[in-house]
């Protein structure tokens, strides 16, 4: 039985490896050399001998009809001009811009099994873009940007096995065993834990959980689980949990209240984006006179608007309603205090 899987492994492993190299050949006069090849694989995760690479480019040559130009060092393998389009299983340019996007800006949020389940068509979507004759479009990918809100943060280092773990476990609804350690203890804390959801916040991934034993769910910063276990048994979820409504009601100190009538005051030009980019959909603006206008808007009441707010305290006059005056004004007063400490 063993015997038999590794042939199968193998045979697997060596199909998909063809399948790479009959995707990187190029119509002359392009051509490509068995080291480029080899580093293409490499790229994909593939750890490949030069001799070993060599050897399937004969084999593809002869089933597929290569050329390969041994006129000079290093030789270059590529299809004629006339040769008959091989309609691959590929992806079209946009499908390859998507992947890059996929790679660029969703890399943190990807379970590591993913990832190198993508490997080969990330590797695939990066040749093609270099290659393409669209350079229009190729080189979209090096002309957009995704600016997150607030100081970007790298993120914190998280162990490849407890990422691979804890992503196994959400997705299969197990338990796991686990090392936790909290911001104030050096120790590591041993627990079982029930696995909910992830939520990705600022540049940090967060598990929800249960602990065995109990019926809150609780949040850890993955990069603060130490190690982890993935067990056989089955992780439960409550029926009423809605992650959602869980973000939605405040936990993840996202939102912190019900929706709250913001009033405030600027002197233009300070906010006026906001025009362009309102707040909520009711929101409105009314001038007062040529240079000064108020704007109101229903917004959550949360720590991310405290934080809004208090960035524009030398230009704004928060107006209402009355609680979240006193807590701005409270906050004002408390950092003035620390500063003049």
């Amino acid at each position: 039985m063993t015997h038999t899987h590794t042939a199968n492994r193998d045979s697997g492993d060596r199909l998909e490896r063809l399948f790479m190299l009959l995707q990187r050949i190029r119509r002359e006069p392009r051509k490509v050399s068995t080291a480029e090849l080899e580093e293409a694989l490499a790229t994909a995760g593939m750890d490949v001998k030069l001799r070993t690479i060599q050897r399937d480019m004969e084999y593809l040559s002869s089933q597929f009809g290569l050329q390969c130009d041994d006129r000079d060092k290093p030789y270059g393998w590529y299809w004629l001009k006339t040769a008959p389009i091989l309609e691959l299983p590929g992806m079209s340019m946009h499908a390859a811009l998507t992947f890059k996007l996929v790679e660029t800006y969703l890399h943190q949020s990807l379970p590591t099994s993913t990832l190198q389940f993508l490997k080969p068509y990330l590797s695939a979507a990066e040749a093609m873009l270099n290659d393409n004759a669209d350079k229009q479009l190729s080189q979209w990918a090096r002309r957009i940007r995704i600016i997150p809100p607030g100081l970007p943060l790298l993120p914190p280092e998280i162990d490849p096995d407890v990422h691979e773990a804890v992503y196994q476990a959400v997705f299969n609804s197990r338990q796991l065993q686990i090392g936790y350690q909290k911001t104030t203890d050096d120790r590591i804390w041993p627990y079982r834990i029930h696995p909910l959801a992830l939520v990705v916040r600022d540049s940090v991934i967060y598990l929800l959980c249960i602990f065995a034993g109990y019926s809150d769910v609780r949040q850890l910063a993955l990069h603060r689980i130490k190690h982890a276990e993935l067990t056989e048994d089955m992780a439960h979820t409550p029926a009423d949990f809605d992650l959602d409504a869980y973000i939605a009601a405040g936990e993840l100190n996202v939102r912190c209240g019900t929706d709250l009538r913001l009033k405030c005051r600027f002197v233009a030009p300070d906010g006026l984006y906001l025009l362009e980019t309102p707040l909520s959909a009711d929101q409105t603006i009314t001038w007062e006179n040529e240079t000064t206008y108020t704007l109101e808007a229903t917004v959550p009441w949360s720590a991310a608007l405290m934080r809004w707010l208090l960035g524009w305290s030398a230009d704004i006059e928060v107006l209402g309603p009355a609680a979240l005056v006193e807590a701005y004004q409270a906050e004002i007063k408390r950092i003035t205090g620390a500063l003049l400490r």
